[in-house]
This record gives C-alpha cells, sequence and structure tokens, in this order.
C-alpha cells in the first residue's frame, strides 16, 4: 500500500506555531491507514519518503523513530530548511523571475520556516536537524534503518544534498547509507 498525504509546507515537523504533522505522519496516520486497509503495521513492511520538502520530512521522521520504518527513501532532499530557503532566491532569480516577486517568495518561505523551526540557531543540534538526529541513529549501532537517498545535478537543491551526504559518509558511517545521483 502506498500512502500519498498531504502535509502543506510543514516539513513533516511540528511547529513551533502551527499544525503537528510530525505526530500525525508517524502517529496518527499508521493508524488510520491500519484502520482502512489490510495494512501490515510490522517495521520490516513499512517504509516513508518524500521529495524536497517530503525527503527532510523522510529522513526527520525516520530517522527520529527508527523502530518504526525499514527505510526512507529521500529524493532531492531539502536536508536543510534554511539551506534550502538561502538557495530558493538563487534559483528563483535564476529562472529571472522579477525582483520583487522572488523577493515576496523568499519572505513568503521564510516566514514559514520561522513558523516551523524559529530561528537556524534554535534548529542547529536540535531534534529537527538531520544531521543531529543521524548521530543519534548511528550512535545507537545504525538500528537497521536503511536509508536511500538521490538528487539530479541539475537539481536547486543539489549542493544540499552533495553536502549531507558527505557528513552522512564520513560522520555516520554504521548507518546503512546509500546515495544516488543522475545528470
Amino acid at each position: 500500500i502506498v500512502v500519498m498525504p498531504s502535509a502543506h509546507r510543514s516539513f513533516y515537523t511540528n511547529g513551533r506555531y502551527g499544525h503537528l504533522y510530525f505526530d500525525y505522519i508517524t502517529k496518527e496516520l499508521p493508524v488510520i491507514v491500519g484502520n482502512f486497509f489490510p495494512a501490515s503495521a510490522r517495521r520490516e513492511d513499512t517504509y516513508i519518503g518524500g521529495l524536497s520538502m517530503g525527503g527532510y520530512g523522510a529522513l526527520k521522521a525516520a530517522l527520529s523513530c527508527p523502530e518504526q520504518y525499514a527505510g526512507v527513501a529521500a529524493m532531492s532532499a531539502a536536508n536543510s530548511p534554511f539551506g534550502a530557503m538561502q538557495n530558493a532566491m538563487i534559483f528563483l532569480s535564476g529562472y529571472g523571475i522579477a525582483l520583487n516577486l522572488g523577493a515576496k517568495i523568499y519572505q513568503q518561505y521564510g516566514d514559514n520556516v520561522y513558523r516551523i523551526f524559529g530561528d537556524e540557531a534554535e534548529y542547529k543540534g536540535s531534534k529537527e536537524d538531520l544531521e543531529y538526529l543521524a548521530k543519534q541513529a548511528a550512535s545507537s549501532a545504525g538500528s537497521g534503518l536503511k536509508i536511500y537517498h538521490s538528487c539530479g545535478k541539475q537539481d536547486p537543491l543539489y549542493g544540499l544534498n552533495v553536502e549531507f551526504k558527505q557528513f552522512m559518509e564520513t560522520e555516520c558511517p554504521e548507518l546503512d547509507y546509500h546515495y544516488c545521483e543522475c545528470d
């Protein structure tokens, strides 16, 4: 069974000022799915994945709850909400989007990130920070979680994905991590 819930622009996170999307994705949704479908609740049958913001959210859910998921797939992940925010303006200007429209979109994205995470100093080293979560999972002998991570070389988030790949390979070699990129 593949379930594709809407998580809006939540990063699958319980917002500091907003909805509790992490709880929805990791606690409520599995129960709802089990009530509606003959779905297995066993860890070895349960995977999570996502694209872009959902890639961040899937990694966060799997690294936070490795006992719940056998594996995670993150494609073109916004591994750092703050890094993704910085890339957004570069991306918008690279496509010739008018500066005032680009600035408005950037401001809306920044407001969204702040409502969820607070400022970057609060994010770093917190239970929202994927690097922190990966180190926690690695310190528990990797927990058997399989991690698949991919990104295209032309993707605006490519640099962030390569940075995360390097972090995972150097700082968390205990984890079953596989990275794939394409042109």
